[in-house]
């Protein structure tokens, strides 16, 4: 899968160096195992959506530790895992809902 990059978080091209720790953070996911994955990377901040059959892979806590360890290496401050897994066109989706949330599912 392909992954997306942008450097400073303002639709701003990325530079080579930061596209090589975008890679170098793709590695590591692929040590694990990991085959089917994007990482969004927006600034400071990388998101792994991974196939629904290995998000729970990315929770085993020997494999969320090293992960965490080595994306901060990698100067990413922030690593989160999106829970939907892979889907096209999330970037610029901004996925926000109208109106308050159901206080049925708080």
């Amino acid at each position: 899968m392909r992954s997306s990059a942008d450097p400073d978080g303002n639709g701003g091209e990325p530079d080579g160096e930061f596209l090589r720790r975008v890679e170098r953070c793709e590695e590591i996911l692929r040590g694990f195992g990991i085959r089917r994955f994007r990482i969004r990377a927006r600034g400071a901040t990388a998101r792994i959506e991974a196939g629904p059959e290995e998000v729970p892979r990315l929770f085993d806590l020997e494999v969320a530790d090293a992960v965490h360890e080595g994306f901060r290496r990698n100067g990413f401050l922030y690593v989160s895992v999106d829970l939907e897994g892979t889907r096209a066109g999330t970037l610029n989706g901004g996925g926000l809902v109208d109106g308050p949330p159901d206080p049925d599912l708080l």
